[in-house]
């Protein structure tokens, strides 16, 4: 008899709009807060100046309606963090409130709450509680699995997809009364076989998707990252990866396609 875990209908865990989201640009972040040398790793200066560039070109839309149709033709921006830092959550936390911005939060279920050390950034890592969590979700933001370990779910078989999936999304639904948001794939890569469960979810990769319609690729959405330290070139980026959706393709610059998420 299969596991109650793993039989589990995932696609009821997981929330879903009522509209169809065309094109937002959807940045992700993994640590903000004392800057590292991580490409990632970007200081609190750096990521208010980002909302800066991302206001100037857009709007900032909240993770209930990020498509263009809410009442605004202006570029939506979806802001979305990953890894569930404790650290990262006291440091953008206030700076959203303030500027009344709602983002999404890509957590670890495993991790919740412990501490380990991180090599790529150097040093002793503590993560978010679900105190936190809940507050964050009570003031507007969103939660969503980042898979239960930090398992590259590329290398996985999709038996050990599915629990992942499966267990992370159980314990964000029953510890927040929602189901989670969506799902980011851990090291930005797919599985090489989506199992069965998982297709027709809203699921998010990293730049090396392809720039595509939400509902032609739900399980390999696009989201694309802000270098740290070369803010120069935020504001060129963020408009190729726009002009990329709007035509199905996507022209990289600053040489952020070679680079490994994590």
């Amino acid at each position: 008899m299969p596991s109650p875990l793993i039989s589990h209908n995932i696609a009821s865990l997981i929330y879903r709009p009522a509209a169809v989201w065309p094109h937002p640009v959807i940045l992700y972040f993994h640590h903000v807060g004392r800057a590292g040398t991580h490409y990632t790793s970007i200081s609190l200066e750096e990521f208010q100046k980002a909302l800066d560039v991302c206001e100037s070109m857009g709007r900032l839309a909240t993770p209930q309606c990020p498509q263009s149709s809410c009442k605004s033709l202006r570029l939506p921006i979806l802001i979305s963090f990953d890894d569930g830092y404790a650290e990262t959550f006291d440091s953008v936390l206030p700076i959203l409130q303030d500027r009344g911005v709602r983002a999404v939060f890509f957590i670890n279920t495993a991790v919740i709450g412990s501490a380990s050390f991180v090599p790529s950034l150097g040093r002793q890592m503590r993560y978010v509680n679900w105190d936190v969590i809940k507050e964050a979700k009570s003031a507007g933001h969103e939660i969503g699995s980042h898979g239960h370990y930090h398992r590259n779910w590329f290398d996985l078989t999709p038996a050990e997809v599915q629990k992942e999936a499966t267990t992370s999304l159980l314990s964000i639904s029953k510890n927040l009364g929602a189901p989670a948001w969506g799902l980011a794939y851990p090291y930005g890569r797919p599985p090489t076989k989506m199992p069965h469960e998982m297709k027709g979810l809203n699921a998010f990769g990293t730049i090396r998707e392809t720039a595509a319609h939400w509902c032609c690729a739900k399980t390999r959405i696009r989201r694309v990252f802000l270098p740290a330290r070369e803010s120069d070139c935020w504001f060129k980026l963020i408009s190729e990866w726009h002009r990329g959706w709007l035509h199905g393709a996507c022209a990289i610059c600053c040489d952020t396609n070679d680079r490994s998420p994590q």
